[in-house]
């Protein structure tokens, strides 16, 4: 069973899907391998809002980013966050 937890942030998942041999990158594959990352609603909106943005589509195709978000919130365990 997988017992580390993990929560990554938007500019990480963009910096690790433009670069999978980046740092964050690196980042993901571990945390992917060894633990089980977390989002949230909000987190998963604000990926679905900043992966979209234009800017980025001279880097990745709009469809590639879409795509690797869904991939990365499928396989996560959604939490509430507590106040």
């Amino acid at each position: 069973m997988k017992t580390e937890f993990w929560i990554l942030d938007t500019n990480t998942l963009l910096s690790a899907l433009f670069n999978e041999n980046s740092t964050p990158g690196i980042a993901l594959k571990k945390a992917r391998k060894n633990g089980t990352l977390l989002v949230s609603a909000e987190t998963a909106s604000e990926y679905f809002i900043v992966f979209s943005r234009n800017k980025f589509e001279k880097y990745v195709s709009l469809e590639t980013r879409i795509a690797f978000i869904e991939n990365i919130i499928s396989n996560a365990l959604y939490v509430e966050p507590v106040w």
